[in-house]
């Protein structure tokens, strides 16, 4: 019902959904059907890692099916539908478990799920990859709550693999944001367990042992998520220092279109700022719960005060650069200086909103049928206050023409409805069960109304009409797409793009050099580019380009990064080829006097000279006959972990050259030359992880006999 408006006009997902997250489930697919493991990506950015890149969730198992639907029935847009939405429906489950974990009924367990799932927040990341990872926040807290209730290896193994789901989920900065609310939350917990012992008289030592086993187990979850993790935080960890993402200035961490007085946006969507995306809005129904948490006597001051306090932190948070609060944790702890998007806090806010709105929940269904009756008449005048801010809203919208006027007109109309179904609550068919659906079906329509701003964000189903265009680039050539045929058209079509998806984990030499060759097109030439696509205008082609591989005699030193891009974008490939190595390069073979022989032959020759008889998923393989020593230069990009061998030789390691590539010394003769690019560190870490899931299973096999036996003992016994 909610994205019925996106559903009529045929339209997909919108933003990062189709234009990245696609171009990645495909790649993946394709080198699975391959029957090679996507640790390399051939086809963008002259190469890169692609595994390395945590929005790719690779090692995710939810991934998995997707790839598999995806070699069944086809590489289309529907695989980045059908991810948002299986990511939906395991929020919305994680939700109903945790709800029913605290005893609420499955009606509020539904209405909990919706207003978290459904939240301005949530519903902004449809088409994104900050869904995927804050999806499993309420299973993170289920567990977590059965692992304080019974600290023990079986809660700890569980709170590992829900951990782990998250973490390879895509986004590792939201799994960190998710950490520091459950570590508040533990703290408070654990508290509230040694009161609650307190309160019943039990011993004093009671205490310490159960402090002893939660460190225990927490100790255990804490082993086994990183050893679980250990393949993606070691793949990553290797191109962080020298990605975006590892120099990201101050202005990018506070980035927030949030300001202070959002926060009204609890109760009204956009209410101040028309521009707003209103990300703390899980509607009316949760927001008037959530009041009566604030303000029930019912409910325990610290544990209002708890929710609370983390609510307008989070809120603080979300503020970003409007408020100077995150500033201050950015300067003195030294992890937030990894996530930026302050907006991605507003994910806490949402889900802490909702936990007050099942709090209040379970207090209904739990308490006696007075004090029921009593919190059920604290809703109704609420509802009523709100009815009456918001008809003097209406009038204060009519009188100075302000923008929310029809918002004020939905959330009259939303707080009506709530307010006459609590006058129903003395009829003889109203019971709690059909009060919560009726509050369900409410806040979603309260949703499906307000939120059109966010329901909306969708674009046309992919219609790829200039794809036939690059089919002119031959094989082990490139072409760069600045957003003219859009939805990452390397993957879509297997030919390489010098661009490609951008992203905070590109390399800094990467962005640089893309940078500069916009400024002229020799630096394409050198990097294979016969094509350029540009939006708006009509496609250019660049003669004669550098080959993927070529030999060359000619090597030109350079003392500073800057001056070799300057050297590489003021002479031509055409003109002749060479090797530009830098003050880093490792290639230190230097060639005597009497090899330096210029050796200007034609294109022509070269292509003779040197054969590429590969060039994918990671794996190279040149044959090629050179008259003298020299370099050969591939124009794939160098990383520390390709090796080469030659002639059938030992593996050795290739050398930086021409700014982004990588190139080899060889002598005369014929050579058969292999490059591999193998993540060793990622490979061992791979298989310390599989090595744990074996370790896991067999001491759940070697348990499960005795468990089942022991639950038919005590059955035969009763």
């Amino acid at each position: 019902m909610i994205h019925t408006p996106m559903w009529i006009k045929g339209h997909s997902l919108g933003w990062d959904a189709m234009n990245e997250s696609w171009g990645d489930l495909s790649y993946a697919i394709q080198a699975l059907q391959a029957g090679h493991i996507p640790f390399w990506n051939h086809l963008e950015r002259g190469g890169y890692p692609f595994i390395a890149d945590p929005q790719t969730a690779v090692f995710y198992p939810v991934n998995w099916l997707i790839y598999i639907s995806g070699m069944l029935f086809g590489l289309g847009p529907w695989l980045s539908v059908f991810r948002s939405l299986l990511h939906y429906f395991i929020g919305a489950l994680g939700c109903h478990l945790l709800a029913l974990r605290w005893k609420a009924s499955v009606s509020l367990s539904l209405l909990f799920s919706s207003l978290y799932i459904y939240s301005g927040r949530l519903l902004k990341s449809k088409d994104n990859a900050g869904l995927w990872t804050m999806v499993w926040l309420p299973w993170l807290m289920w567990s977590l709550d059965k692992l304080l209730a019974q600290p023990n290896y079986k809660s700890a193994r569980n709170l590992s693999l829900i951990l782990t789901l998250a973490f390879y989920a895509g986004y590792p900065p939201n799994l960190a944001r998710s950490l520091i609310f459950l570590l508040f939350w533990s703290v408070y917990k654990t508290i509230q367990i040694y009161r609650n012992q307190s309160d019943v008289d039990t011993e004093i030592s009671d205490f310490p042992n159960y402090l002893v086993a939660l460190v225990r187990a927490i100790t255990q979850s804490v082993v086994i998520t990183l050893l679980l993790c250990a393949p993606g935080i070691m793949s990553t960890l290797q191109v962080l220092s020298e990605s975006e993402r590892g120099q990201l200035s101050l202005a990018q961490l506070l980035m927030s279109r949030f300001q202070l007085l959002d926060i009204l946006d609890i109760l009204s969507p956009r209410l101040i700022h028309s521009q707003s995306y209103a990300l703390t809005y899980v509607g009316l129904v949760g927001a008037s719960l959530a009041l009566i948490f604030v303000s029930t006597s019912y409910i325990s001051k610290v544990e209002r005060s708890f929710f609370v306090g983390i609510l307008l932190i989070t809120l603080l948070w979300t503020c970003g650069q409007n408020v100077y609060f995150l500033e201050y944790f950015i300067k003195y702890v030294p992890s937030f200086s990894l996530w930026r998007i302050a907006e991605q806090y507003a994910f806490l806010s949402v889900f802490s909103i909702s936990i007050m709105a099942l709090k209040t929940g379970l207090i209904i269904e739990k308490y006696s049928q007075s004090q029921a009756v009593s919190l059920l008449k604290q809703l109704k005048w609420t509802t009523f206050g709100l009815g009456l801010v918001f008809l003097v809203s209406l009038t204060i919208s009519l009188l100075w023409s302000h923008h929310s006027f029809m918002s004020m007109i939905y959330s009259l109309g939303i707080t009506s409805c709530i307010f006459l179904l609590t006058l129903c609550s003395k009829l003889p068919w109203f019971n709690l069960s059909r009060f919560w659906l009726i509050l369900c079906l409410i806040s979603w329509a309260d949703i499906a109304l307000q939120q059109q701003d966010l329901v909306k964000i969708s674009q046309a189903y992919p219609k790829p009409r200039r794809d036939h265009l690059v089919n002119k680039t031959q094989s082990f050539q490139r072409f760069v797409d600045h957003h003219a045929l859009r939805w990452r058209p390397a993957s879509r079509l297997r030919r390489a793009d010098l661009n490609g998806r951008y992203s905070t984990m590109v390399n800094r030499r990467w962005h640089r050099y893309m940078k500069a060759a916009q400024k002229g097109k020799n630096l394409y030439a050198w990097g294979g580019v016969s094509q350029i696509f540009q939006r708006g205008h009509r496609p250019q082609s660049i003669m004669n380009p550098a080959p993927y591989a070529f030999w060359t005699k000619q090597a030109e030193y350079i003392d500073h990064d800057s001056k070799l891009i300057q050297s590489m974008s003021k002479r031509s490939p055409q003109q002749a080829l060479r090797v530009f190595l830098g003050q880093d390069s490792s290639l230190s073979y230097l060639p005597s006097k009497e090899d330096k022989l210029q050796a200007r032959t034609s294109h022509a020759l070269k292509g003779q000279q040197v054969k590429v008889q590969k060039a994918a998923w990671g794996q190279i393989s040149i044959e090629l006959d050179i008259p003298q020593n020299g370099y050969l230069v591939v124009n794939e990009s160098y990383s520390p972990w390709w090796r080469v061998q030659v002639d059938d030789g030992p593996w050795q390691i290739t050398h930086r050259a021409n700014y982004i590539f990588q190139a080899i010394y060889l002598t005369r003769g014929h050579h058969k030359v292999k490059l591999n690019y193998s993540e060793t560190p990622t490979l061992i870490a791979l298989g310390i992880s599989l090595l744990t899931i074996l370790l896991m299973v067999t001491a759940q096999l070697k348990w499960w006999p005795k468990s089942v036996t022991k639950i038919n003992s005590e059955k035969v016994h009763a």
